[in-house]
């Protein structure tokens, strides 16, 4: 039994040789972690350090901004932009990465006419697809690791607290925009899918440590079904969708089990 198929038994319970290993490491371990990057197109504007969620990006050098990094410029406070237009405030004593200090469309529901996330169709994002299969990734298990996925996107983009009180007072603004972020998870999903992953992580953390950080009420009005939408696209292209997700979610648990959600 060589490693795809090991950790692919291990994800769908179907009777695995061994409990497979995942070591987030290209070289190691049965499964191989593949990550997406910005294009070189993408270049934050000033005052803003070159910054990318994924901070592997930045220090494993698979992209590289135009203009050098500060030296020790990841142990300084500084602010930085993504490529969804949030502003982060990052602090170099911190273990995670960082939180938001702006989001883009939080000032107002007025710049979600013009606002368009990040083009998921960009081939330059999934060079790496390729390079990875064919060295590394003949027998292993092909791990696409994806975004913050569709809740954490929605609170980014508007700021927490306006984030919630939208969810009762703006019913339209946030569908709308929920589906904007979901389309962008499908292109996603599809880019990476033609590009051979056997299965892709997103990140949405939904609860806290005791309970869900929104009621079950707009969980299933909002989140359910566009979460639907797209573990239902990532089987049809033959892959397995594995969520991860910080703090309580037991409340939650049927529904992802319902819509398909192969690991949690």
């Amino acid at each position: 039994m060589n490693a795809r198929d090991r950790v692919t038994r291990a994800i769908e319970f179907s009777g695995p040789d061994r409990v497979p290993t995942c070591r987030y490491d290209p070289f190691r371990g049965d499964v191989l972690p593949i990550l997406s990057v910005p294009p070189r197109s993408w270049q934050p504007p000033e005052p803003y350090y070159p910054y990318d969620i994924h901070s592997a990006v930045l220090q494993l050098g698979i992209w590289k901004p135009e203009r050098p990094l500060p030296k020790g410029w990841r142990q300084t406070q500084h602010t930085a932009l993504d490529e969804w237009g949030n502003i982060w405030e990052i602090d170099g004593t911190m273990t995670s990465l960082g939180q938001i200090r702006k989001g883009a469309l939080q000032e107002g529901w007025h710049l979600l006419e013009n606002y368009r996330p990040p083009d998921p169709r960009i081939p330059e994002r999934y060079v790496f697809y390729g390079i990875y299969r064919r060295l590394l990734g003949m027998n292993r298990y092909r791990l696409a690791i994806g975004d913050n996925f569709i809740f954490s996107r929605f609170h980014f983009l508007r700021g927490f607290e306006q984030a919630m009180m939208d969810l009762a007072m703006n019913p339209e603004e946030v569908e709308r925009l929920l589906d904007i972020i979901t389309e962008h998870f499908l292109g996603c999903v599809e880019m990476v899918g033609s590009r051979g992953a056997d299965g892709i992580l997103f990140d949405d953390d939904l609860g806290t440590q005791k309970d869900l950080i929104i009621g079950p009420k707009y969980w299933q009005q909002y989140f359910l079904p566009r979460y639907e939408r797209v573990v239902s696209k990532t089987h049809d292209l033959g892959m397995h969708f594995i969520l991860h997700s910080c703090g309580n979610i037991r409340r939650v648990i049927p529904d992802l089990i319902s819509i398909g959600v192969d690991a949690l």
